[in-house]
């Protein structure tokens, strides 16, 4: 195997479906899947190119052998809705900040830059709902702004999604995420008219993405396949932008 790829949070919604990706998609990658259960129904599980490793996130050195065998990393963990700020600051800050800490010196040891692949978002909450929970965007971007100013040995990716969809593995999400796409069709033609980023202002939803969509950004990034820091999810959404991507390893 040429590259290998650790997914932190491999059990869940956007880990499970990057796994997925990664084994349609690519044919000498071995995956490396770690969650703080290793228990799953998921069928990668009897694929021998993935390997589901007991992990905790906020111990790195509990996987340091992993990590160092890593050229890429995809981060999925994220805490949606907490009123406690010290729960977004430890899902959705530290357990990326530790991991690429980890990965960033190793890979000096190494003379290498290790691949990391932020999944952040695009917006918070809308008002008044980003006043009980406005930790969860904060604290994305305070982790996106350390992962490219602080760890010269990486090289970070942050995907900014919005609602990720999946009609089979969270149906009862689908209408929401249509309601964001008139919402965000409003925003372009008709707020911004008014005032630039007025939509952004007040916390009109960004647009949903498909998870497929998203996985498949998650792994070219791991793969080395995208050369810019940020990914907005009108980028995300372009379907000319996903064609170019050439999976050849």
């Amino acid at each position: 195997m040429n590259k290998v790829i650790t997914i932190i949070g491999g059990n869940g919604y956007v880990g499970s479906r990057c796994i997925e990706t990664l084994l349609t998609n690519t044919r000498n990658v071995k995956i490396f899947s770690v969650s703080r259960s290793v228990e799953t129904n998921n069928l990668n599980s009897f694929n021998n190119r993935v390997e589901h490793i007991r992990g905790d996130a906020l111990h790195p050195e509990s996987f340091k052998e992993i990590i160092k065998q890593s050229t890429g990393i995809i981060h999925t963990i994220g805490k949606l809705i907490s009123f406690e700020e010290k729960s977004y600051e430890k899902t959705n800050y530290e357990t990326a900040i530790r991991i690429a800490e980890s990965a960033n010196n190793l890979s000096e040891k190494e003379k290498t830059k290790k691949n990391f692949v932020y999944i952040s978002a695009e917006r918070g909450f809308i008002f008044p709902l980003s006043i009980p929970f406005g930790g969860y965007i904060n604290f994305k971007r305070k982790a996106e702004e350390k992962l490219i100013k602080d760890f010269p040995n990486l090289n970070p990716i942050i995907l900014r999604p919005g609602l990720i969809t999946d009609i089979k593995k969270r149906p009862y999400l689908m209408p929401l995420g249509y309601f964001t796409k008139i919402t965000s069709c409003f925003e372009k033609n008709v707020l911004e008219n008014i005032s630039p980023r007025a939509g952004e202002k007040i916390g009109i939803p960004a647009s949903s993405i498909e998870l497929e969509t998203l996985s498949l950004y998650a792994a070219a990034g791991a793969l080395g396949k995208l050369d810019m820091k940020i990914y907005s999810n009108d980028f995300l959404n372009n379907l000319d932008n996903l064609s170019r991507i050439k999976f050849d390893v």
